[in-house]
């Protein structure tokens, strides 16, 4: 409502853990919550003070960036794609990529929607791309005309 209000840019980051569920069943629940914990961490670790993590489902998060506009917020989801690609979680080397992966969707105000649900709609968009186009990635998501 705010960015709205006063026409200020807003970054919207969906996050997926790559082959979550590959995890938990080859190591146990106990190791999957630690995962879960190690990469918020992480993610904390690699976003402003100002910007909003979240929990959105069982192994999906989402970050809200306020004034960061369409390239900031690649800039950012790529930053933070980067840090979990090259951290040493425990028995990451067991994942199908080699490593514990995350799979990344991206949209902005005002350049991809102008109301909270249809960049919620884009983002979201943008990571089943990303998880279909091969993981490990920051997608966008355009409609086609």
């Amino acid at each position: 409502e705010k960015s709205i209000r006063y026409n200020r840019p807003l970054g919207l980051i969906f996050i997926d853990i790559d082959n979550f569920k590959h995890y938990n069943d080859k190591n146990g629940h106990v190791e999957g919550d630690g995962l879960l914990k190690d990469i918020t961490q992480l993610f904390r670790e690699n976003i402003r003070d100002v910007d909003i993590l979240a929990r959105y489902g069982g192994e999906e998060f989402v970050i809200v960036l306020p004034e960061a506009n369409k390239d900031n917020t690649y800039t950012a989801a790529e930053k933070v794609r980067k840090a979990v690609e090259n951290n040493k979680f425990n028995f990451g080397e067991n994942q199908p990529l080699g490593r514990v992966t995350v799979s990344i969707g991206v949209s902005a105000f005002p350049d991809d929607a102008l109301q909270p649900e249809t960049m919620i709609d884009i983002a979201d968009k943008g990571l089943f791309k990303a998880k279909t186009s091969g993981k490990n990635r920051v997608c966008f998501f355009k409609e086609s005309l």
